[in-house]
């Protein structure tokens, strides 16, 4: 019997040994962007990290990522798995970050917009810092410094970083514009006067997105953007003054209702997306419209033609603007879940790894890096890289009043952005609106 116990005893024992060695961390060897050596401890059982997309799997902004996920796993860490989810719906998007969030349980790396959820979730420590964490990279410097800009958080450091590098800007018929002699507007007198020189000769002056309120805000939020830059809309949120104090408040609501009483917009517009005025305009209708980065693959062949041009936001003649003129963005932005960075030497390291190689993965994807550096030749075409070379010199960033205000003022603005447009609300009534909407709604 004592024989079989010591038989027992030393079985269990050979077996606790080998869990033990089981358990154990092993260390990987891998060369870091420069060239050192160092090493990273990673269990047997490798983790597998969760990255929240908002764009589409064939979309550059998921590419980009994803390249730089298969280097690092070429080159530094074959253990390093990722699982996406991606959810092209803003709405749906947002809906289920939210649930995240309340549960506690946020992916490792997710996309989010610099807003109110993201302010919650940087008071509450979730997000990392992502200024120090370019700062340690050596790569702050290298960033543009709209999106700098676009991205910095109220205690004035970034914790997110862009997915992509875009802009908005105006495209012209090149043809039309010589036939009656017009300049490219700089400021919006000179674009009501070129809209109604087009009219006068027959012509459509302007392919207008009207199936949501989205263009008609643009344009009511355009005067103060290119005056104030961010610092407006960010005070209306926080309650600093009202929209009837600003002094440009009455100006945005006279010019919004001036295009859209006078016209000047293509028959049908009221049911254009903007896909669909992208589509009306390339077919020979109207002289100018409103586009941005993501359509330039369609302009391109108009552009090299000679047969389109294009023109940044006008300004308000008479007042001292930012210098930036050219809205630019980052998209919807990439943040890093702070819980699971804190104590994650694979994924400390594959952040910095992201932002030695995001520049060269950018360009090798065939779109705008969002450092601040020159694109190669014959990367993004001649459109975009004319765009592209203003786009970088800008320094404020776009705004959007979706971003600042509340979800039920947005509504409701935007609604009598519409109405105004229309003309069935005078420029008085949609500010007392706005005002309303403001107090209601808490910003």
């Amino acid at each position: 019997m004592k024989k079989l116990l010591s038989l027992l005893l030393a079985a269990v024992m050979v077996l606790s040994l080998a869990a033990c060695a089981g358990k154990s961390d092993t260390t990987t060897t891998v060369g870091d962007t420069n060239e050192a050596t160092e090493k990273i401890s990673t269990s047997n059982k490798a983790k597998t990290y969760h990255i929240l997309s908002g764009s589409a799997e064939s979309e550059a902004v998921n590419i980009v990522f994803n390249t730089i996920v298969k280097r690092y796993q070429a080159e530094v860490n074959p253990d390093f798995n990722v699982e996406y989810e991606s959810i092209t719906s803003t709405a749906d998007l947002w809906q289920k970050l939210q649930m995240y969030y309340t549960a506690n349980t946020l992916p490792d790396i997710f996309a989010i917009s610099n807003g109110t959820l993201s302010e919650e979730m940087i008071k509450n420590n979730k997000l990392v810092n992502i200024t120090e964490a370019l700062t340690e990279a050596g790569h702050l410097e290298d960033v543009v410094p709209s999106l700098v800009d676009y991205f910095t958080s109220e205690d004035g450091q970034m914790y997110m970083f862009p997915s992509t590098f875009s802009s908005e800007f105006f495209v012209y018929r090149k043809p039309v514009f010589e036939k009656y002699g017009l300049q490219v507007p700089a400021t919006w007198e000179e674009f009501l006067d070129v809209c109604q020189k087009l009219k006068d000769n027959g012509e459509y002056a302007y392919v207008m997105r009207g199936a949501d309120y989205v263009q008609f805000l643009r344009f009511a939020s355009f005067p103060t953007w290119t005056t104030y830059g961010r610092d407006y809309v960010k005070g209306l949120a926080a309650g600093k003054y009202t929209y009837s104090e600003g002094d440009l408040s009455m100006y945005a609501a006279e010019l919004l209702q001036k295009l859209g009483t006078s016209g000047y917009f293509v028959p049908g517009f009221e049911s254009m997306t903007l896909s669909d005025v992208v589509d009306t305009f390339m077919s020979g209708t109207g002289a100018m419209m409103y586009s941005n980065a993501n359509y330039v693959y369609k302009l391109s062949e108009l552009y090299d033609a000679g047969e389109i041009g294009w023109f940044a936001v006008p300004t308000v003649e008479g007042k001292q603007g930012t210098g930036s003129t050219i809205p630019t963005h980052g998209g919807k932005a990439w943040a890093v879940n702070a819980d699971s960075y804190a104590n994650d030497p694979v994924l400390q390291d594959f952040l910095k790894y992201f932002f030695d190689h995001v520049d060269q993965a950018s360009y090798d994807t065939g779109v705008l890096s969002w450092y601040n550096t020159e694109a190669p030749a014959g990367v993004l075409g001649n459109m975009m890289g004319d765009i592209s070379k203003e786009m970088k010199k800008q320094e404020v960033s776009w705004i959007s009043w979706d971003d600042k205000l509340t979800a039920a003022t947005v509504t409701t603005v935007g609604s009598a952005a519409s109405e105004l447009a229309y003309g069935m609300i005078t420029p008085e009534e949609y500010c007392q609106r706005f005002d309303q909407a403001l107090a209601e709604n808490g910003g």
